[in-house]
């Protein structure tokens, strides 16, 4: 048994004796079969245990693979985890693929045993769910941003006053509401994000991508789509207002995991339609917003001289979007913010 992962297989352990009032003991074969602990059940059968911390959509091909290969030498095999997202949960149930979280998050279905376990509910959290009005609000999701931008940092409210561009009143006013929501931890003068996976999840409750002073699609040719981005960068800058790549442009230049279909950024005002950059209807293939509020583009990183938004937005960006930018969204998250 690898040490680290004990204490999640002694969880499993006693929660599959209490559910089946079946006995198991450890085997040594774990290693053989490249699982992490194998179970020998008093009736002949083997339960073969993979444990991953946090599993993703990368991961599901790959255990899909591990089944096969454990079916045929006759052992289940059963996933063990600390997290998994809601989307992931879904694509794992229709793959029939096992795993535990806890006793209330876990699908198991093992006919061999003559029992089957399915469960999925969440824990209850004792606190009000978040809401449009609560600190993800409006300007208020500066502090959110700048917060989970750098979620491992002490800040000082001054030091929040001049990243957000917020009055030191409204600061003070949201920190409380943070603190009083357990988002953040207040010592002394100095805050710090309590758990980045349940802020950034709640976030994700209430956030709309869709909140623009303006939108526009446009057609620009290319080679290929990295040459497009650098051609569309090449006209922003012409136009000398701030903008920052964002959703699939963030993800191709920071964490790829698909064809991205759509150059995406913001912009401070459109282009005018002389600039290069042809307006179109629908179908473009580049796409460009002015968001409601200007924070969106703050806290920015820079990659090959293109300017991109914060992990955090193009995080929440993908997720709101239609189609596969979901699986790309869980992607980037896994990669760059676990």
């Amino acid at each position: 048994m690898i040490m680290q992962y004990q204490d999640k297989i002694n969880h499993f352990l006693t929660f599959w004796r209490k559910k089946t009032g079946i006995d198991a003991k450890l085997a040594n074969t774990a290693a053989q079969l490249g699982v992490d602990c194998v179970l020998d059940i008093r009736n002949g059968h083997h339960i073969a245990l993979k444990f991953k911390t946090q599993l993703t959509m990368e991961d599901i091909s790959l255990f899909h693979a591990l089944k096969h290969i454990l079916d045929e030498r006759h052992y289940l095999l059963v996933i063990l985890s600390d997290r998994i997202t809601e989307n992931t949960t879904r694509v794992l149930m229709e793959a029939n693929l096992n795993f535990f979280v806890s006793d209330d998050y876990a699908s198991l279905a093992l006919p061999s045993f003559t029992y089957v376990y399915c469960m999925m509910k969440k824990p209850v959290i004792k606190r009000s769910e978040p809401t449009e009005h609560t600190v993800f609000a409006g300007r208020g999701s500066r502090l959110c941003r700048i917060l989970l931008s750098d979620h491992g940092k002490k800040w000082r409210q001054t030091e929040l006053v001049q990243a957000s561009g917020l009055n030191k009143g409204y600061v003070s006013i949201l920190m409380k509401k943070m603190v009083d929501e357990q988002y953040v931890h207040q010592i002394n003068r100095h805050y710090s994000v309590v758990d980045f996976n349940r802020f950034l999840d709640d976030w994700t409750h209430v956030y709309h991508f869709q909140r623009f002073h303006a939108q526009q699609y446009y057609a620009i040719a290319g080679r290929d789509y990295l040459d497009c981005v650098n051609k569309t960068a090449e006209i922003l800058n012409l136009n000398k207002q701030p903008f920052a790549f964002t959703g699939w442009t963030a993800a191709a230049m920071r964490s790829a995991y698909m064809e991205p279909p759509t150059v995406m950024a913001y912009v401070t005002e459109l282009p005018p339609p002389t600039s290069g950059l042809f307006p179109v209807q629908s179908n473009g293939n580049v796409f460009l917003a002015v968001p409601s509020d200007m924070g969106r583009l703050q806290q920015l990183q820079t990659v090959n001289d293109l300017p991109l938004v914060c992990d955090v937005q193009a995080y929440l960006d993908l997720l709101k979007m239609p189609g596969r930018a979901i699986d790309q969204a869980e992607h980037y998250r896994e990669k760059l913010m676990s």
